[in-house]
């Protein structure tokens, strides 16, 4: 129900009516706050209201205290784990989010605060898998969240602020306030940056893939592993 998540939703109803593709509209309710039943509720409308298939998915979990430094990757691993139960079921491909520009300055600054290496420090990846069928697009990551919010308020759209998202107790959090204090110049720079490690990530990625294609032996042992000629990987360029 963010600004995110609902441009998205926007996006992707536009695009499904153009293709003929299907939609459907997950919403993950993690229990965390008791807005979360509003929350879905609030989205479940909107779909209902414009014709889009909907459904909450609800987190499971032991309510004992969660130290709240792992809560945001215990509850990012079981939207992932959720989204992906669900998406075997019902035979689904690929899974859209409605991550941002925003998001990814964010995760830079927290591997840099980590030492990434340039690897890490290339941020999100505009696509990934998640499971052996299913990929997860990013498709408006090249956005800011303000000029998605512009979109928004154009198309009469409202969504929900998460209060949790003003919580500085978070790492993500903490490195958002700090980014909405950073000048353009030097946003500009880390971007530049994202982009440079991305493209090189990518390079790696393609060539690693090619040696592996080329060289891994077909055959393997009951345990699991493959072979290949440690030779040739060395010889491979460092860069």
């Amino acid at each position: 129900g963010g600004s995110d998540s609902m441009s998205l939703l926007i996006l992707m109803k536009y695009w499904s009516e153009r293709t003929g593709i299907s939609l459907i509209c997950v919403t993950i309710d993690h229990k965390l706050r008791k807005e979360s039943a509003d929350e879905a509720l609030f989205v479940k409308n909107f779909c209902k209201k414009n014709n889009i298939e909907h459904v909450t998915l609800e987190w499971i979990r032991n309510y004992e205290k969660i130290n709240s430094g792992k809560i945001e990757n215990l509850a990012r691993d079981a939207r992932y784990n959720l989204i992906s139960e669900f998406c075997s079921q019902k035979s689904i491909e690929v899974v859209a989010t409605g991550h941002t520009w925003n998001d990814q300055l964010e995760t830079f600054e927290m591997r840099k605060e980590a030492k990434s290496s340039e690897f890490g420090l290339a941020g999100i990846s505009k696509i990934r898998s998640i499971s052996k069928d299913v990929k997860l697009i990013r498709p408006i990551m090249n956005f800011t969240r303000k000029h998605l919010q512009d979109f928004l308020i154009k198309e009469k759209v409202s969504w929900k602020n998460d209060p949790m998202n003003e919580d500085v107790n978070f790492k993500r959090v903490f490195h958002r306030k700090n980014i909405e204090l950073t000048d353009k110049e030097k946003l500009l720079q880390k971007t530049v940056k994202i982009k440079l490690f991305g493209k090189q990530r990518r390079e790696i990625e393609h060539q690693s893939v090619h040696f592996l294609k080329e060289n891994l032996n077909p055959i393997q042992t009951k345990f699991g592993y493959t072979m290949f000629n440690t030779k040739k990987f060395l010889a491979e360029k460092n860069d």
